[in-house]
């Protein structure tokens, strides 16, 4: 071969060895010990049922020339972008759930001897790293301190979401954040992050943390009970804001018998949690907020942390599907559809969308330690938590006070609706009700479907005019209306 290349270097002046001859050195060293027919098979010197021939068209140098031509051309990325979007459109949910799989996987990727989960961690470690040299860490105000820098935290939150633009951190305080001696931007040194002000541009007002901020401005509880306690027609909005902290708390020192032992209930769950994830859990309840905390960060609830992040997910599906109604019908089945995989999630979570809940579950205490305790697959614990049932049900009053909070800023202003989701700790029973007395075939649809214990002659109350309130009955939910 290499006489027939300086022949045709003599013949032809500048002739470089290319074409059909680099095809066939390429396909001969990477074959040193197979047997090429090139009189037979011209090309790769071998038919294309042989098990070696995609691997012999592939040639890594022109796939790379090829690759770096078309990504200069304008007409081929659109084009790829195009049919890359319409593919991801219609496989997303496929795309997402390999993609989920492969982490969960315990095979090693490629070369490295790791799992994509031990990659991915590691990856994270090094963005956190990053983050914190460039933006440093607001402290979450967890732990046994005032439940008032947790609120806090979720106004930082807030401000720092792409796309809100009412709560407002002013870029001179995130300027100014102070520098660690690891030269590591820390709000947390000299207290700095409590020194911090943020502007609501809706309202003008000026927001700090509390009295011990000099200069102008509400503090949080001032700002909680009377700017956000009048949008949303709730007083204590401060103190139910806490309240979710604090309940969260109480709901982890629950005191329960554990194979023999004195244990808080948080402790267990939080180990049982690490031991289904693989990855260190801290604390198997989290604080989560059903209407978002981008624009309502004082609501809150305590709910477990796999529902907590199932919620996440559910609710990133929920805003693609929901785009692309095109009527009312359709919106109000996908709310209907997404409502049930919610009200499935272990414990009860709530999530409004579009003002809207999406199911019909609220968590209590009873709910996240109950059905927590099975959803982790602990006979022990379900068991430990049976016996806890007298010093569970004490906190389901905080979850009350909730309820009747998310169903009063969902628009429920009539005193027996509100009792009725303090009661029963669900939110959804006071717009039920609601729905009973204002409208007769919500009404009509909903007695149909209860069971048939009424007495003879019930049927005359459906006639009943239900929207006005008897003179002594309740007029207000005390610390809520």
């Amino acid at each position: 071969m290499s006489e027939f290349v300086s022949i045709l270097e003599r013949i032809r002046p500048g002739y470089k060895p290319g074409g059909l001859v680099k095809k066939r050195n390429r396909v001969k060293k990477l074959f040193p010990n197979k047997k090429l027919d090139f009189k037979k098979y011209p090309t790769y010197g071998m038919s294309k049922k042989d098990p070696d021939y995609d691997k012999a068209r592939y040639d890594p140098e022109a796939r790379k020339k090829r690759t770096a031509k078309d990504r200069k051309d304008p007409k081929f990325l659109k084009k790829r972008r195009a049919i890359a979007k319409e593919y991801y459109t219609r496989e997303k949910e496929n795309i997402l759930k390999r993609a989920f799989d492969k982490y969960r996987s315990d095979t090693p990727v490629g070369k490295t001897g790791k799992t994509l989960k031990q990659l991915t961690k590691e990856k994270n470690i090094r963005g956190i790293d990053k983050l914190l040299k460039t933006k440093g860490s607001f402290p979450t105000g967890f732990g046994k301190e005032d439940k008032a820098l947790s609120v806090w935290h979720d106004l930082y939150r807030s401000s720092r979401v792409p796309g809100q633009e009412r709560f407002i951190l002013q870029e001179k305080f995130i300027k100014n954040v102070p520098i660690n001696e690891q030269g590591r931007k820390s709000w947390a040194k000299n207290n700095y992050y409590k020194k911090i002000k943020f502007v609501d541009t809706k309202t003008g007002d000026i927001i700090k943390l509390d009295d011990t901020i000099k200069g102008k401005g509400k503090t949080l509880k001032q700002y909680l009970n009377t700017t956000i306690a009048k949008e949303v027609g709730s007083k204590n909005v401060y103190q139910q804001a806490i309240d979710g902290y604090k309940l969260k708390e109480n709901i982890r020192d629950v005191p329960i018998k554990y194979k023999g032992k004195q244990e808080r209930a948080g402790t267990i769950f939080a180990k049982t949690a690490s031991d289904r994830s693989g990855n260190l859990v801290k604390s198997a309840f989290e604080v989560h907020h059903p209407y978002g905390v981008k624009n309502n960060w004082w609501n809150n609830q305590v709910a477990l942390r796999d529902a907590n992040r199932n919620l996440n997910y559910i609710n990133n599906r929920l805003e693609r599907t929901y785009k692309k109604a095109t009527n009312q019908a359709q919106k109000n089945k996908i709310l209907k559809q997404f409502g049930k995989e919610v009200d499935k999630q272990p414990g009860g979570i709530s999530l409004f969308f579009e003002g809207k809940q999406v199911g019909t579950r609220t968590p209590t205490p009873q709910t996240l330690l109950k059905e927590g305790a099975k959803f982790y697959k602990n006979p022990a614990l379900i068991k430990a938590i049976r016996g806890a049932g007298k010093i569970i049900k004490p906190l389901g009053i905080v979850t009350g006070l909730a309820a009747v909070n998310t169903a009063a800023q969902a628009g429920e202003r009539n005193p027996f609706d509100l009792f009725g989701a303090y009661v029963t700790a669900d939110p959804e029973v006071a717009t039920t009700a609601r729905r009973i007395r204002q409208e007769p075939e919500f009404r009509k649809e909903y007695m149909a479907g209860l069971p048939q214990i009424q007495p003879e002659g019930f049927e005359l109350f459906e006639q009943e005019d239900f929207t006005s309130v008897p003179s002594g009955g309740i007029t207000s939910v005390k610390g809520v209306i």
